[in-house]
């Protein structure tokens, strides 16, 4: 039987001395399945089998005179791999390996119903076109390629690729140009000559490479550690601003080295091991803050693996706004910060909660007993006018409206002091002018009211606030009443951080150790006020000298 390119297939039988011919049939699927025949080889069982350029791979029955043709699929991973095969070898085992353009190299794990496993460029192959395939003593499959040839052991399914480094005349070979030899020399054809060798004297690189990091940059710029070379390193510490950083490595096999292959990983960030084939080289960008591993293998020019490699541990620092202690700290401060509310927050409660009881106990006090004052002088007024005493009635009724004033001032006072809006210390001094100018007016005493321009501007809470205007309220009602002056001074001013009321008048004066006069309830009330406000009250008088108030009392703000 003989190959007819592009004509179909031609059968010789010598006993006639004719020919019988077959060629593709579109309208019968078992006939040969293109013209363009390459390949006509014979397996032990006495099937023929035919390679086509194109039309995939067919074994013709002798007894029926069909085609069973198998052809690449690409839903089918298990199908032929291209429909282009180039050549066709069955092994000492009996099975069938097919070399193809494009597909890799396939073996035919059932011939009855094409089944097929297939060996390309990611599992070794060093070019996915096979021109030839031939077998050696050892059990070898040697494959001519567009790379080199490669030695395939099928029982490890391991590929080893020889090229021009390792003596060959050429890289590139031809389709069936291949012989084995009776005396066991394997030849292969190429674009420049013929290769021959003994595949037994063919000798392989047994040594595994050591592997050393040989250089470390920043920013693609060298960098000279400080206490030691990066080969002999264990330990690398990098601060956050090192966001670009390379690694050299090299395999120490000097035995055609250009065909070592390198596979890194760097630990907590590469999943996976990163093929470089013979890049000598790993660049990381942008790594978070974190401790990693960095690990190099190699293979010698013989792809005998070294998996122990080399390794150095990584420590990138994170920014101080993320080290544990600033979170720490920062933890804290936020805690501070809280508990701060929670306290000026329980302040306030306290603050508003003495205001209830104060302003409770004012009227209590002060509106229980005037009302209850003004009731019973009410009921004594009913009596002296069914009595028909007019004067005392009259006189009653004088006193219950001199009550209901005061008790008016005294709500006044309250609702005025806990209204937020006069929180400022102006609208204290202006309450102040105006109710010594009523009081002491009403006397015929004249006085000097100055506030100093530094109180301008300043607040004062609503506590303190009552707290001084009642004071100087006692203070100003003291000197109408009591003082017998001509003429008075009220002095306000802040200075270093504390506020200062000076209130002065040129009457009587008295005898501050006289318990008639020191012990009065007016002084008494006066000095628990300028307690509750942490501030300092003295009293400057004697008799027949006038008197000279003076309060000074811390005010934050």
């Amino acid at each position: 039987m003989g190959r007819l390119e592009w004509w179909g297939l031609s059968c010789y039988d010598p006993a006639t001395n004719h020919f019988t011919t077959f060629r593709h049939d579109p309208k019968n699927p078992r006939s040969l399945p293109n013209n363009y025949v390459r390949t006509v080889f014979q397996d032990h069982q006495g099937r023929i089998w035919i390679s086509t350029g194109g039309g995939g791979l067919s074994c013709y029955d002798a007894h029926t005179g069909a085609f069973t043709t198998f052809r690449a699929d690409g839903r089918n991973p298990r199908s032929l791999s291209s429909n282009s095969v180039r050549s066709i070898l069955q092994d000492q085992q009996g099975i069938l390996w097919i070399g193809t353009e494009g597909g890799g190299f396939s073996r035919v794990d059932d011939p009855i119903t094409g089944r097929f496993t297939t060996f390309r460029e990611s599992d070794g192959l060093p070019n996915d076109v096979v021109y030839g395939i031939q077998q050696d003593q050892q059990g070898y499959l040697w494959l001519a390629t567009n790379k080199g040839i490669a030695r395939f052991a099928p029982r490890t399914r391991k590929f080893h690729t020889f090229d021009e480094r390792d003596g060959l005349l050429q890289d590139e070979f031809n389709a069936a140009a291949c012989h084995h030899s009776a005396a066991g020399v394997l030849y292969f054809g190429g674009v420049n000559g013929l290769v021959a060798f003994r595949p037994e004297e063919v000798h392989i690189n047994p040594l595994p490479p050591p592997v050393v990091l040989t250089a470390f940059r920043k920013f693609n710029r060298p960098v000279e550690l400080p206490d030691t070379v990066i080969t002999e390193r264990r330990v690398l510490r990098l601060s956050p601003e090192d966001k670009v950083f390379s690694l050299e490595f090299a395999a120490l096999n000097f035995q055609i080295p250009e065909k070592n292959r390198y596979s890194y990983q760097l630990e907590n960030f590469n999943k996976q091991w990163v093929p470089a084939g013979n890049h000598r080289e790993a660049t990381y960008t942008n790594l978070d803050p974190g401790t990693y591993t960095f690990r190099v293998v190699a293979t010698n020019n013989d792809g005998v693996l070294n998996p122990q490699g080399a390794a150095l541990s990584i420590i990138i620092e994170p920014p101080w706004h993320r080290t544990w202690w600033f979170q720490v700290g920062l933890s804290w401060v936020v805690f501070g910060l809280l508990f701060l509310v929670y306290r000026i927050r329980v302040g306030q409660l306290l603050t508003l909660e003495r205001v209830r009881h104060g302003i409770a106990r004012d009227l209590h006090d002060d509106m229980g007993s005037t009302l209850s004052s003004i009731s019973i002088l009410s009921q004594i007024a009913r009596n002296h006018q069914r009595q028909q005493r007019p004067e005392l009635a009259a006189a009653i009724l004088e006193q219950i409206g001199e009550s209901s004033r005061r008790m008016l001032d005294a709500m006044d006072d309250i609702v005025w002091a806990i209204n937020p809006a006069h929180d400022s210390l102006d609208d204290v001094t202006a309450r102040m002018r105006r109710f010594a100018s009523e009081v002491l007016e009403a006397r015929g005493i004249e006085f000097t009211f100055r506030a100093d321009p530094s109180v301008q501007g300043l607040k004062l809470g609503m506590e303190a606030r009552r707290e001084f205007f009642l004071l100087f309220k006692e203070a100003v009602n003291n000197l109408a009443k009591y003082a017998q002056c001509q003429h008075a001074i009220i002095l306000l001013a802040y200075h270093h951080g504390r506020l200062h009321l000076t209130v002065e008048d040129d009457g009587v004066g008295f005898d501050p150790n006289s318990p008639a006069q020191g012990g009065g309830n007016g002084l008494a009330n006066m000095r628990t006020r300028a307690t509750n406000l942490s501030g300092q009250l003295t009293i400057e008088t004697a008799p027949g000298q006038g008197t000279k108030l003076h309060l000074t009392m811390p005010l934050g703000n």
